[in-house]
């Protein structure tokens, strides 16, 4: 129930968690940067040319006012562009024009905007533009301009950069770092790009000073060492003063490296938008998690720590709970190194919230739990059991006795291809319908279903309780589960619907019956070389397209009740020597006379190494009465195998065929 409430509340609560989703991205960060030994990771894509302080008070730009820096950033354009710059993006609204004091002013600035057009972006915000003049130069609109706006969230820090924001009328408007996907001729994406410092954001961006790049343009020295600073990159131009344009970012936990700022934690903008387009051209970007996802992973954590809460004493569901958080914790702040961003807030609080509802219902649901196992008990311990144990005037002790039993394996065949097209709900309704059909012929013939091994059964017949004719029950049990399987995967079939068919291996001979396992859980099975041999036999009727294989001392005790076919000499793993296989025939022995001459002559020319006659022989062998195919299964195999020995006889022959031989 609280797995279902954590599912059910999780689009209405992930805006609520969202704050503390963020806190811990951000913990995540810091935590990954301590534990990585303080390295970051700096981009190579981007740089920032920031105004900074020393710039403002150098002689050369000290006597201009910022509003008249037009000449300033025509240098700066020129001098960026001439280094090898892909790109120059200014994080800065150009709305004032120097023309208006000065004529001619803005002149320089214009022509080199004008001059490396599609290459220099600028900045607008909704409501403001640069001046005119600027806005043509660069270009007009598209990749040359780009909304400076960064959006917070809640807790008012910048984890995500958007590349476009809708307008008022719908339409969409690219962002700075999308204004610079546009010029370089990628798609914009449709999510916001979350941010993923290693380490101090702006450590990671190569970064240097207006003043710098100016100087450098002035020898050519200079220009060989900005053009191997920012040679190949995309150049973001903005204010890094330490009170202006300041933004709180996903690295707030680690140290600031810049000292001429006064707000610890903060990076400046620019620093946000270059960010964001070197983490999409480097690979950097997250792929958020589903809210479905999210979704499942809350409901888990709830079951889980419901779970334990009812099934756990006080102190171990505490320490399964506080393993749990931390489990949590560490997926979550190992999934972005791997690409992804997995918020964890709302399976955190759905932890507590199941811990507390497990505790309280700790009682009933002890209760509940109790009567259902009682209950459940009764489908696990066939009734022989169960009444042997009830009879039994002494408590069950481990041990057994030698007996003479019927073992069988049957297996359903075609589970691995049928598992590759059904999910595993479909699949296991599927296989539980083919297996209660051979539970049902094993149940009714009085044999004792020993367990259920995947897709197949281990059954045996005279134990728990005798029979004498315990292999003529273990045969007909065999024919008639092998009978409605068929039947079933028929009408499966043509209902489009996949089924399985069945192989069953049978072998009769003396094992040890009795109680297996541990001292305080035990399970009522037989051991032994009949055993062994009954699984070596099951995957055998595959080889031989049909359903049900014997061994010799099982079809030895059939005389007069049903009719066998001898089909082989076969070694199997694990014996040196050879084995006689045989199938049953349906119908009544005594209506397979002829058959059964024609098969031994057949077999005969084929122990004799006369394949040519034996293979022809089998051929035109008609298949037994009331035989379920058009075809009798064995002929057709050995028939083609003595044409195969005919082209290429075997060295030495006799008679023998290893069950693994192709």
């Amino acid at each position: 129930m609280a797995a279902l409430f954590a599912v059910a509340s999780a689009g209405p609560f992930l805006p609520l968690t969202a704050p503390l989703d963020g806190m811990l991205f951000d913990a995540g960060i810091w935590a990954r940067w301590h534990l990585g030994g303080r390295q970051s990771l700096p981009f190579s894509s981007v740089a920032v040319v920031g105004l900074d302080w020393e710039s403002l008070r150098d002689p050369e730009l000290a006597p201009l006012p910022r509003a008249l820096f037009s000449p300033v950033w025509a240098a700066t354009t020129d001098a960026l562009m001439a280094a090898g710059a892909k790109l120059v993006v200014f994080d800065m609204v150009f709305e004032y024009q120097g023309n208006t004091l000065l004529p001619n002013h803005d002149r320089p600035f214009l022509q080199a905007l004008a001059r490396h057009r599609g290459k220099v972006a600028l900045a607008r915000t909704g409501g403001t533009l640069p001046a005119r003049p600027f806005l043509i130069a660069a270009g007009g609109g598209g990749s040359a301009l780009g909304l400076s706006e960064l959006i917070a969230e809640p807790d008012g820090v910048i984890r995500r950069v958007a590349a476009s924001m809708p307008g008022s009328g719908g339409e969409a408007y690219p962002t700075l770092s999308g204004a610079a996907l546009a010029a370089l001729g990628q798609v914009l994406p449709a999510q916001p790009i979350r941010l993923l410092p290693h380490g101090p954001l702006e450590a990671e961006l190569p970064r240097l000073s207006l003043i710098e790049v100016l100087r450098h343009s002035h020898s050519e020295e200079g220009r060989q060492a900005l053009a191997q600073a920012i040679g190949g990159r995309v150049v973001f131009v903005g204010t890094v003063l330490p009170e202006e344009d300041r933004k709180v970012a996903p690295d707030r936990f680690l140290p600031s490296l810049d000292p001429a700022s006064s707000r610890s934690g903060t990076v400046a903008g620019v620093s946000l938008h270059a960010a964001a387009l070197a983490s999409i051209l480097e690979g950097r970007r997250l792929a958020e998690a589903p809210p479905w996802a999210v979704a499942l992973l809350a409901g888990g954590v709830a079951a889980l720590a419901a779970g334990a809460g009812v099934a756990l004493s006080p102190v171990a569901t505490l320490s399964a709970v506080g393993l749990g958080a931390a489990a949590l914790l560490g997926a979550g702040w190992s999934a972005p190194p791997l690409g992804w961003y997995l918020p964890f807030g709302h399976a955190l609080l759905w932890l507590g919230i199941s811990l507390a509802l497990g505790f309280g219902a700790r009682y009933m649901a002890e209760i509940r739990r109790r009567t259902s196992l009682q209950r459940a008990f009764g489908h696990y311990l066939a009734p022989q059991v169960v009444a042997m144990l009830s009879k039994a005037e002494v408590e069950p002790e481990l041990g057994g006795e030698t007996r003479e039993i019927t073992c069988m394996f049957a297996d359903l065949s075609g589970f691995t291809a049928l598992s590759a097209r059904l999910e595993p709900a479909a699949l296991m309704t599927v296989t539980n319908r083919y297996l209660d059909l051979i539970t049902q012929a094993v149940d009714a013939s009085g044999g004792y279903v020993d367990k259920y091994i995947g897709d197949a059964v281990m059954a045996i017949w005279n134990a728990p309780v005798a029979y004498a004719d315990h292999p003529v029950r273990a045969v007909l049990a065999a024919m008639e589960a092998a009978a409605a399987i068929r039947s079933e995967c028929d009408a499966a079939a043509a209902s489009g619907l996949p089924g399985f068919a069945v192989k069953i291996g049978l072998n009769t001979g003396s094992a040890v019956v009795g109680n297996l396992g541990a001292r305080r859980r035990f399970n009522y099975s037989a051991v032994g070389e009949a055993v062994n041999l009954a699984s070596r036999l099951e995957p055998v009727p595959a080889l031989y397209r049909c359903s049900v294989v014997m061994g010799e001392a099982t079809a030895g005790c059939l005389a007069g009740r049903v009719a066998v076919c001898e089909l082989d000499l076969v070694k199997v793993k694990g014996k040196d020597t050879a084995l006689r296989i045989f199938t049953p025939l349906p119908g009544h022995p005594l209506g397979h006379a002829d058959f059964l001459a024609g098969w031994c002559e057949a077999l005969n020319a084929y122990r004799a190494g006369r394949f040519v006659a034996a293979a022809a022989a089998w051929e035109a062998l008609p298949p037994p009465a009331d035989w379920p195919d058009s075809a009798f299964g064995p002929a057709l195999v050995l028939a083609e195998r003595c044409r195969r020995l005919a082209l290429s006889p075997p060295v030495s022959w006799v008679g023998e065929w290893a069950v693994g031989k192709s």
